[in-house]
């Protein structure tokens, strides 16, 4: 998220021109430099690293997941408004979902099948698709519930679940707190699958569409 990654870069800035200052000595550890950056935003933490970086508490480390190496991240924009409930507030009111009780387990269940060396593609996509929608839940019973699906986030997503269920192939779907929608692509994906699923998303919806290396 542009938030977080901004917190992160901040960090990092403010201080590689602090130890320009004659007074100031202190070397800091790349832990050190996140714990400083959660202050701002929890979630900047896993900006410090490249690749998968699992974030635990007050810990950073990459993890190793080789199936996606080399693939791309595409954001699909439903609405790059502001959100009327920030991550903030959503972090607090989710603590009255009687669903967040059991979710560290549920998480760590998800995270040790997730980083096998030997999980499949269709697996990885079930696990981080029951992932994003277990955190929806949790927004949409809390006390008071509130949501961010707008537009044709549920659209698009039933439309790549179709494609799946076709093909038996296609990007892992995420979302973060927010209704834009995040599709990661297997580098030998190629050209085929992911410009012929993009091109029918694009021209169905006419949104626009942000990508990145992994």
């Amino acid at each position: 998220a542009s938030s977080s990654s901004s917190f992160a870069a901040l960090t990092v800035t403010a201080y590689v021109c602090a130890k320009h200052f004659e007074n100031f000595s202190e070397d800091l550890t790349l832990d050190e430099l996140a714990a400083i950056s959660r202050i701002g935003s929890g979630a900047s933490v896993r900006s410090f690293m490249n690749g998968v970086v699992l974030w635990d508490r007050l810990t950073i480390r990459q993890i190793e997941l080789p199936i996606i190496k080399g693939g791309s991240h595409v954001v699909l924009v439903i609405n790059d408004s502001k959100k009327k409930i920030s991550s903030s507030q959503a972090h607090q009111r989710v603590s009255s979902s009687a669903l967040l009780e059991d979710r560290p387990r549920r998480v760590k269940e998800r995270l040790e099948r997730m980083i096998r060396p030997d999980v499949s593609w269709q697996d990885l996509f079930m696990i981080v698709w029951n992932e994003f929608w277990d955190m929806m839940a949790l927004f949409e019973t809390s006390r008071p519930p509130f949501g961010y699906f707008c537009g044709p986030t549920v659209e698009i997503l039933n439309f790549i679940r179709d494609y799946w269920e076709n093909k038996n192939d296609g990007p892992l779907v995420t979302m973060d707190a927010g209704p834009n929608i995040h599709l990661i692509f297997r580098q030998d994906h190629g050209s085929n699958l992911k410009e012929e699923l993009l091109r029918e998303i694009k021209q169905r919806w006419n949104i626009q569409m942000f990508f990145s290396a992994i």
